[in-house]
């Protein structure tokens, strides 16, 4: 099942590669529609193979059996859950290949 672990790793972090080229892409203009084909295909391929992402949403209660505290910050959200997502999370079928990298919400100071 896990046979093409290696592979699927390797493809997470061009995934990853390609959304901060994106993203600075977007920042200068307009980007063509074919490197979100790239993108798309690219994940496809992985998502055949048994990838998925794990989702998280601001104000989920942080699970690090599926998440990575990396920060935590003052946010809307209730201490202790999910402020914002760093870098997304991957699973390879049951197994959690990358977790959810996250900032955490804390307790804001009083003014």
């Amino acid at each position: 099942m896990y046979s093409g672990e290696d592979l699927i790793r390797e493809l997470v972090i061009i995934l990853d590669n390609f959304d901060l080229g994106l993203r600075a892409l977007e920042k200068a203009g307009a980007v063509e529609k074919g490197v979100y084909m790239i993108r798309a295909q690219i994940e496809d391929i992985a998502r055949r193979r048994g990838l998925e992402k794990v989702h998280v949403q601001p104000g989920d209660p942080f699970d690090p059996s599926i998440a990575e505290a990396l920060a935590e910050g003052e946010s809307e959200h209730p201490p202790g859950t999910v402020a914002e997502e760093i870098e997304p999370g991957y699973k390879l079928y049951d197994k959690i290949l990358r977790p959810v990298r996250v900032k955490l919400s804390k307790e804001k100071k009083p003014d």
